[in-house]
């Protein structure tokens, strides 16, 4: 079991992502084609850069002392970047540059950076050609270098004038001149930031945008991406089962056939072994009574409940299918109709109700009088049976086989009371003695205790499962396995019904399969005749 569930656990996500892939494909190529028309419908963008390097070590050519500003260096870059977003830069750039520009226009081309390994600033220019980004970040860092210097000259004129003035003065005191005389030196030392050099010439400008290949590329990567998380996504959304792997990961019992999706007529059931025995869903059927012949070869199992999780998995359907599969064989079959809530074998079969298993268990009838014998040949179906017969018989003619119903009969006031009753038992028991093989058609296992109580205490051999893929939940399907991991019967395996394209070992149908003749004389029984076969252990 927990093998199964490791190697159902690796399977998963992989069976989710196949199944998913076309949302997966048409994601990844739909985020690509944005991405790429996106990019082509970009206007082309260039940007270059020049540098501007700050000597922020500078000396005090009066006083010989290094300047405060200097153990800062980055706080002097950041407060420079400030200076050179000024208005009054931009108009100095505007007038640095060969091409005519506002002041406005170059100030928005342009975005200024302290450089992170370096004392300099980096002007950045983006423009609609590379040699106007060239041009414009050259024209800028040159103009921030003319409006430092200019600032740098107008201050020393200002300053050197007030010198002249202070020694005109005979009053002025020693200190104030010594004041002047070192504010005269920070500005030669270029104290108040330090000196401004322009740095290598800008290069021509590299181009920003478009780039169609690598936006494809991503908005590809962003796809794939985005599509895997959908699918995932919509997995957790549709808890659905869809597999019959991941329906037997989570069982822990083997899979013994699948059942294409069951027809309705609108006159009713019909049985497709019958109608139309060289089709699929009649192959379907005969594939699964081999499976359930070749598991049943050690335990010689003779009554085998046929039960589902919900009602309308088809369960009836493949009930009477099974039967007349076997008796077509050549085996005795009886097939109870232990679903008292919502009978349906008469329908299915075409026969009138009767007496049915409640009158037998009340006394009312005979045993004998209520089972109703399906006719293997005679005057009105004898060619829709024998058809049916060369597809499923191994050789035994229809003389051989045997098939005979007990519908439920009427309603009980408490079914799972009559169910777990010693008279339901007793004709169980009677029937395995007299059949090679007894179909008990119960109804759902869960939610109702009507099987669990017919298990425990009537001698059943073993139970298949029917499950509906795209309809069962997987939270069902686990409660589905504890319920039968509770009963004390032999779990033989189960089957799937409405699964989309199910075919027996991959080959297609249609063929009107048949099966080879044995020996004369030699029976092909794998169900024990022997009366007693189950009774030493109809629980094991």
């Amino acid at each position: 079991m927990n093998g199964a569930q490791t190697e159902t656990s690796v399977r998963e996500p992989l069976a989710v992502l196949r199944s998913g892939l076309p949302i997966v494909l048409l994601t990844t190529v739909l985020i690509a084609g944005l991405a790429l028309a996106n990019s082509l419908r970009q206007d082309p963008l260039y940007q270059s850069s020049a540098n501007v390097f700050i000597a922020t070590n500078s000396v005090n050519s009066i006083t010989g002392t290094v300047s405060l500003l200097s153990t800062d260096p980055q706080r002097v870059l950041a407060t420079q970047a400030q200076v050179a977003a000024l208005p009054e830069v931009a108009r100095s750039a505007a007038e640095a540059s060969p091409v005519k520009v506002s002041p406005e226009a170059i100030a928005g081309m342009t975005q200024i950076e302290p450089a992170g390994d370096a004392d300099s600033l980096t002007f950045t220019v983006t423009a609609s050609s590379p040699k106007r980004a060239q041009v414009f970040a050259d024209a800028y860092a040159r103009g921030y270098v003319n409006y430092r210097e200019a600032r740098q000259v107008e201050a020393q004129e200002d300053l050197q004038a007030r010198i002249e003035e202070l020694r005109e003065q005979t009053d002025a005191t020693g200190e104030e001149m010594a004041a002047l005389l070192r504010e005269s030196g920070g500005l030669e030392s270029g104290q108040t930031g330090g000196t401004s050099t322009l740095g290598q010439p800008a290069s021509l400008g590299g181009k920003i945008q478009p780039h169609p290949a690598q936006d494809t590329v991503l908005g590809s990567v962003l796809g794939l991406i985005l599509g895997i998380a959908l699918v995932f996504i919509r997995d957790a959304m549709n808890t659905k089962m869809r597999t019959a792997e991941e329906v037997e990961g989570r069982l822990g019992i083997p899979l013994l056939g699948r059942i294409p999706p069951l027809a309705r007529r609108s006159k009713g059931y019909e049985l497709d072994v019958l109608a139309n025995p060289g089709s699929m869903q009649s192959e379907a059927y005969r594939l699964l009574a081999t499976n359930i012949e070749l598991v049943n070869l050690d335990r010689g199992a003779r009554s085998i409940v046929v039960t589902s999780s919900l009602h309308s998995e088809g369960k009836s359907l493949t009930t009477a299918s099974l039967g007349v599969c076997f008796a077509g064989r050549g085996y005795r079959v009886a097939i109870i109709e232990a679903d008292v809530r919502r009978p349906v074998l008469a329908q299915i079969f075409g026969i009138e109700s009767g007496a049915g298993l409640a009158d037998v268990a009340l006394g009312t009838a005979d045993l004998e009088d209520a089972l109703v014998t399906i006719p293997l040949s005679g005057d009105e179906p004898s060619a829709r049976w024998e058809s049916a017969l060369e597809y499923g018989t191994n050789g035994v003619g229809p003389e051989s086989g045997e098939l005979q119903v007990l519908l439920s009969g009427p309603v009980p006031p408490s079914p799972s009371e009559f169910l777990k009753s010693q008279a339901v038992a007793t004709i169980i028991s009677d029937l395995s003695e007299r059949f090679d093989l007894v179909l008990i058609d119960t109804p759902p296992i869960l939610h109702l205790s009507d099987v669990p109580t017919l298990m425990a205490t009537a001698p059943i051999d073993c139970v298949i499962a029917s499950v509906r893929l795209r309809r069962i939940k997987r939270r069902t399907v686990d409660e589905l396995r504890r319920t039968l991991e509770s009963v004390p019967v032999v779990k033989l395996g189960f089957f799937t019904t409405g699964e989309q394209g199910a075919t027996p070992s991959g080959y297609g149908y249609g063929y009107g399969y048949g099966y080879g003749r044995p020996t004369p004389g030699v029976k092909d029984r794998r169900f024990s005749r022997r009366p007693k076969a189950l009774a030493d252990g109809h629980n094991s």
